[in-house]
């Protein structure tokens, strides 16, 4: 399991494949703590060895390390993580039936995945479905179905001094209910 951030995803898998005494499970996290990376198990010490946030790991080293494994799950790591010759490695292990999981986040994968110039191998290229990088506004869209979340208190709550906009319960309880109108001031 290589991952970037210890995501609640990754976390829950780790517990429980640990837990599992039929699985011998290997762990790496890009973003983690080398020392602690570099423990011993179940950490993939391997994986330390880094040259500007590249596994600094020969081809024929990578692929004998990633043969001993049935499944390979990645989760949000950086595209540039694994080398062009690990990512041919990463695929020629699916096509020769190797499992693959990939568990998408938001800062990398995979996304990050599809920057690779054209006939160049890609982590992407084994995913079972077609990916078009798509950049999502920042700003919230508009039209007609568009909804602001408008948040209402519980009838038992509108005395509680934890959501008090309003020295009067009642005020605070009308203040909760509208729509609040922001921007620019004339």
């Amino acid at each position: 399991v290589v991952d970037g951030l210890p995501r609640v995803d990754f976390k829950f898998l780790q517990r429980g494949l640990l837990r599992d005494r039929r699985v011998d499970a290997r762990f790496f996290l890009t973003e983690g703590d080398r020392d602690a990376m570099k423990s011993g198990y179940p950490w993939l010490v391997e994986f330390t060895r880094q040259l500007n946030g590249t596994l600094n790991l020969e081809r024929e080293e990578f692929r004998k390390l990633i043969n001993d494994f049935d499944l390979l799950i990645l989760g949000d790591i950086p595209a540039t993580f694994f080398s062009l010759d690990h990512q041919q490695v990463i695929k020629d292990f699916v096509a020769e039936g190797g499992g693959m999981i990939h568990i998408a986040g938001k800062w990398h994968a995979p996304r990050g995945w599809l920057g690779n110039e054209a006939g160049q191998a890609s982590i992407a290229d084994v995913l079972p479905v077609e990916m078009k990088p798509v950049r999502f506004p920042i700003q919230p869209p508009e039209g007609r179905y568009y909804q602001p979340f408008v948040p209402v208190l519980a009838p038992n709550a509108a005395r509680n001094p934890l959501v008090a906009l309003e020295d009067d319960s009642e005020d605070n309880k009308d203040v909760w209910g509208k729509l609040v109108k922001t921007g620019p001031k004339d």
